[in-house]
């Protein structure tokens, strides 16, 4: 009889961890630089105590930390045990290959490490060696979360500091790299999902099939013949598509050509092996409608893989404004798998040999080249006339709309997310209104749209106004992913999967929300004066909507305040946006624990079930004037890294003591002023320091969350900020 393979007791058992002496040395030398008197690790037993690595951790530099988890991931990663116990994340792979990958990843000083503190502690307390494999395991099952923070966070750095600041870049490649992308891979009815409703595919593809090998030089016999023709061959050698008939194709077919030239980048730090384009000369990630990748001389089928296919693809469906989903392939040796990337993740077929299913290789090629626009991912229900010009139609008032798509404002940065579009646009009818569209994909409840016209009608003042909000139908049923775009594909078939975190019911649903303001963002302002005039007419708004409303904004950051300089209408010079996160203020309404890290009040953060009041509101337009001054030099000027960048990727807590710390005296706050506020905005120093001490008098933070007099106080210190001859510019 076979052996049984070893439970995890008895591996642990089997491979003892032994005394970590790389962790140790590394722990005793970071822990002896700051305290002498832990010089020996046996000491930090003594007296039933231990050493407190949360203490050590913010005593000492954050490199210091990062050496001591990496000394300990690593030692673990490379014993036995690890070896022989198996991953809870990734099926067909071990705990090690786990902790390789998170020393991967706490090797970048941009990512937190707090989630390792407990395994640390008890590699310090000499824990039994299940309590520490315990730990591992959960430090690697948090790690396992990291995707979906990174890629939310990364929305935010894009959006609030620009594409060129470096944590925002960095951020938006982890988020595509790990690609908060949960990958369900393996999906037997995929193939038949996705191209069976192809008019005509099966038969052309048998008979060119047969054309394949047919006459004295057939290109497939037995396989297809000079394949692979090296090590990274490309596929034109064995397209199949110049044995097509056109007549044959269905009707609304595209034009597109398979093309190769891995030399040509999809952006400037990736290349793209091939991919199917309109054009042969179209290439870059605006403009592939299918990428690809193939590596003819490595056949494995592992997580390295699957997201170098989910980067491509992610490049492509952050690059395309209109895409709804992306449809992938690649080839590792023989091995062919398609994939399709949408608002939950990534789904793919079984995997399957060309050589000896030709057939099925050749109908895959075709049904690629056959696809329409719709069944490519692209929207609909955002049309073009015969110049090109974009548009939608809507019901609005009973009557048809067609709205025209003047440009577009923002894209999404990530795969799994809202994915959040928005374009510049007005009404055919109404040429003079501006309009904005907001497309987003929505988990649950999506109350915006109906706090938005709430507020409309009860006139509130300097709030992004109400036009029109629907669900977008595709084929007149509700757009969402799981029964439209993936058509009813049960994930919880997969053979394989790679960092589920959702469950296999989530949903997303798509929306088209339609506002009647167009502004710029608010530090694009075209001078300090603009500035805080925006900012008090903001701080307006937001005590409209309040006390007229009757609803808490509850996300108050940079993205969220708009400036539209030059507006004919005094209540639309700048306004919110945003209502997402917001609240109605009646008996039954609870407020929830939100808003961005480096603009969220202290109390909040301080305590996650502490009521969000209006005043924590108003101090968050305090911290995004302070975030303006340190971030940018001059209109939309961004700096780019900078002291307190930090502050988006930290939990709570360090930002919290930090934001403390940063208003606790009046000569430190305005120390920090002159060290850190960038040369445009010093002549703000004063004023800021004035509104510091309004904002939290004897630098206590909790002292104005209810007090509605912090409305007028606020706006007295902007307004008078505004006669200042200094910030005019008339004074150097």
């Amino acid at each position: 009889m076979a052996d049984q393979p070893m439970s995890e007791s008895e591996v642990i058992e089997a491979f003892p961890t032994g005394d970590l002496p790389a962790f140790f040395e590394e722990l005793r030398d970071k822990a002896g630089r700051q305290r002498p008197s832990f010089r020996d690790v046996s000491q930090l037993n003594s007296d039933g105590k231990y050493l407190d690595l949360v203490v050590v951790y913010h005593s000492n530099r954050r490199l210091d930390h990062r050496a001591i988890a990496l000394a300990l991931i690593e030692e673990l990663a490379a014993l036995d045990t690890g070896r022989h116990l198996a991953s809870d994340i990734t099926n067909n792979a071990t705990l090690s290959e786990d902790l390789d990958h998170v020393v991967a990843i706490v090797n970048d000083s941009y990512l937190r490490i707090s989630y390792l503190e407990p395994l640390i502690r008890a590699a310090v307390l000499k824990k039994p060696d299940k309590e520490i494999w315990a730990e591992a395991r959960g430090a690697v099952a948090e790690l396992s979360l990291l995707p979906w923070q990174a890629s939310q966070e990364s929305l935010e750095l894009a959006e609030h500091t620009g594409s060129t600041h470096p944590q925002a870049r960095f951020q938006m490649e982890l988020a595509l790299t790990e690609n908060h992308c949960p990958l369900f891979v393996g999906l037997d009815a995929f193939h038949e999902t996705h191209f069976g409703d192809i008019a005509n595919l099966k038969a052309a593809s048998e008979a060119v099939f047969e054309e394949c090998r047919a006459g004295n030089h057939p290109i497939f016999a037995n396989g297809w013949v000079d394949f692979p023709e090296g090590a990274n061959a490309g596929p034109n050698n064995l397209d199949p598509s110049d044995k097509m008939d056109v007549k044959k194709a269905p009707a609304g077919a595209a034009a597109r050509i398979l093309v190769a030239n891995p030399v040509l980048p999809l952006n400037k730090n990736r290349n793209l092996d091939f991919g199917f384009a309109a054009d042969k000369d179209a290439w870059g990630a605006s403009q592939i409608l299918v990428p690809g990748r193939i590596r003819c001389n490595d056949a494995r089928d592992e997580r390295e893989i699957w997201l170098s296919v989910a980067r491509y693809a992610g490049e492509v469906l952050c690059s395309q404004a209109t895409r709804r989903f992306v449809i992938a392939f690649n080839i590792s040796g023989s091995l062919m798998r398609v994939w399709k990337f949408d608002r939950l993740g990534g789904v793919a077929s079984d995997q399957f040999d060309i050589h000896q299913d030709g057939l099925r290789f050749v109908q895959t090629i075709l049904g690629l080249l056959w696809m329409n626009e719709e069944q490519l991912g692209f929207d609909p229900t955002i049309k073009s006339t015969p110049l090109g010009q974009q548009y939608v139609e809507i019901d609005r008032d009973g009557a048809v709309q067609k709205i025209i798509i003047d440009q577009l404002i923002k894209q999404p940065s990530g795969i799994d997310c809202r994915g959040t579009t928005c374009w510049k646009a007005h009404s055919e009818a109404y040429p003079d209104l501006p309009l904005v569209i907001k497309d987003s994909w929505q988990v649950g409840g999506y109350d915006e749209p109906f706090l938005l016209q709430e507020a409309t009608n009860k006139g509130v003042k300097n709030v992004a106004r109400f036009y029109h909000h629907s669900t977008v139908l595709i084929s007149g049923a509700v757009d969402d992913v799981r029964q439209n775009v993936r058509k009813g594909l049960d994930v919880a078939a997969a053979r394989d999967f790679l960092s589920v975190i959702q469950s296999q019911t989530s949903n997303r649903v798509h929306h088209r929300l339609i506002l009647s303001n167009y502004g710029r963002p608010i530090e694009s302002a075209s001078s300090r004066i603009a500035l805080l005039d925006a900012l008090d007419v903001c701080i307006e708004g937001h005590k409209s909507l309040l006390t007229d409303g009757g609803i808490l904004h509850q996300d108050i950051s940079l993205n969220n305040l708009v400036i539209n300089e030059g507006a004919a209408d005094p209540s639309e010079r700048a306004f919110l946006i945003d209502l997402n996160m917001a609240i109605r203020l009646d008996p039954q309404g609870d407020s929830k624990t939100v808003g961005t890290k480096p603009f969220m009040a202290v109390a909040i953060m301080n305590d996650v079930a502490f009521p969000h009041y209006f005043g924590h509101d108003l101090e968050s337009f305090f911290w995004v004037l302070f975030w303006i001054c340190v971030q940018f030099n001059g209109p939309g000027d961004s700096v780019g890294n900078h002291k307190f960048s930090h502050w988006f990727d930290e939990e709570l807590n360090p930002v919290m003591k930090d934001k403390m710390k940063t208003i606790s005296r009046d000569d430190y706050f305005e120390f920090l002023a002159e060290e850190n506020f960038t040369p445009y905005f010093h002549p703000l120093i004063p004023w800021m320091c004035k509104l510091r001490t309004v904002v939290f008098p004897h630098s206590e933070y909790w002292r104005s969350w209810a007090d509605m007099g912090l409305y007028d106080r606020m706006q007295t210190v902007l307004r008078d900020a505004q006669n200042d001859p200094a910030v005019q510019g008339i004074l150097a």
